[in-house]
C-alpha cells in the first residue's frame, strides 16, 4: 500500500516466539528488545527503542505509532498528501492534566478513564501527578484503585514531582504521528527527557501521558490534538470497541487515516480496502 516503507517492530520474545525470517526486507525487529508489561514504564522504552532503530536506519520524514490491531482508512496517497502538506509536528491526542478537587469512587472508574470523561482529567491527575501512598501492586492487593490512594496536594507535588514550575502534565491517548523533529525529541535523553522517565517509572500507563508531556513542555513544536485515529468507545472503557462490517459506513465517512481496533479478519480487511479505495481521497 505503501510501497514497502521502512517498519521497525518491537517483540517482546518471553511472551511468544516470532520468525522474523517471514517478514520483508523494510521490516526490522528491535535486537535487544525488552521484556514488557502491561501500564508500566517498559511500554514506552519499547515504543522508543523502535523510534531509535527506525532513525538510524533509515530516518524517515515522519512516523506512525501503531499496534498489530490498526489498519488504515484512508489510501496512502490521502496520508501521504495530508503529511506532507501539513503545518504540524505532530498529531497527538494531548490535554492537560487537571486537579478538579473531585472525589474518586470505585464504581465506575474504568468508565471515568476514558479520555473522553468529564471526570479524566482527576484520573490522569492522581495517577500521574498525586503522590501514591502505595505502589500499584499493593493497591491490586488491596482490591483499591491506586489513584484512589494518593496524596493530591500541591505542595507536594511541587517538591516530589517534575511538575512545578513551567513544566505542566498532559495526557491523552497513546498512538501518535509525528516528525523527525519530534522522534528525536522523544529518543534523545535530555535532562527534561531523564527527570520525566525517572518520574514515570513509578506510574501506572505512562505511555499516556510522557510522550504528551515532553512534547507539551518542549518549545517550537506546533501540535494537532487529533492523532488521527479512529477508534469508538462506546459501552466500553478500558480497550475500544472492536471493529467489524458493521462500521464500515461510519469508518469511510471518517478523515482520520487509521482505525483500531480490528480483529484478523483477512476477508474483512480485504472488503475494508476495496471500499476506501473508491472514496475521493485527495482534500479539494
Amino acid at each position: 500500500m505503501f510501497s514497502n516503507p521502512p517498519i521497525v517492530i518491537h517483540h517482546d520474545f518471553s511472551q511468544g516466539p516470532l520468525n522474523t525470517a517471514e517478514f520483508s526486507g523494510n521490516v526490522r525487529f528491535v535486537e535487544k528488545w525488552i521484556p514488557t508489561k502491561w501500564g508500566s514504564i517498559t511500554v514506552v522504552d519499547a515504543q522508543l527503542s523502535a523510534l531509535r532503530l527506525l532513525y538510524s536506519e533509515f530516518d524517515p520524514d515522519w512516523f506512525v505509532t501503531l499496534s498489530s490491531t490498526d489498519y488504515p482508512i484512508q489510501t496512502a496517497d490521502f496520508i501521504l498528501h495530508e503529511l506532507r502538506e501539513s503545518t504540524f509536528d505532530a498529531y497527538i491526542d494531548s490535554r492537560p492534566v487537571k486537579n478538579l478537587h473531585l472525589p474518586i469512587k470505585n464504581e465506575g472508574l474504568g468508565g471515568m478513564s476514558t479520555f473522553q470523561h468529564t471526570m479524566w482529567p482527576q484520573v490522569a491527575y492522581n495517577r500521574y501527578v498525586a503522590i501514591p501512598l502505595c505502589s500499584p501492586a499493593m493497591a491490586r492487593r488491596l482490591r483499591t484503585p491506586s489513584e484512589k490512594l494518593c496524596l493530591p496536594f500541591t505542595f507536594l507535588t511541587k517538591r516530589l514531582t517534575p511538575f512545578h514550575g513551567s513544566v505542566t502534565c498532559h495526557g491523552g491517548d497513546a498512538w501518535l504521528t509525528a516528525n523527525r523533529r519530534v522522534a528525536h525529541l522523544l529518543f534523545e535523553e535530555t535532562p527534561l527527557w531523564r527527570d520525566l522517565h525517572r518520574h514515570y517509572e513509578k506510574r501506572t500507563v505512562p505511555e499516556e501521558s510522557f510522550y504528551h508531556t515532553l512534547v507539551a513542555n518542549s518549545t517550537g513544536f506546533k501540535t494537532s490534538p487529533d492523532n488521527k485515529r479512529y477508534t469508538d468507545w462506546r459501552g466500553c472503557y478500558a480497550h475500544p470497541r472492536t471493529l467489524g462490517r458493521a462500521d464500515f459506513s461510519r469508518l469511510l465517512e471518517s478523515t482520520h487515516h487509521f482505525a483500531r481496533k480490528f480483529p484478523f479478519d483477512p476477508e474483512v480487511l480485504r472488503d475494508l480496502d476495496e471500499a476506501v479505495s473508491q472514496k475521493h481521497h485527495l482534500p479539494q
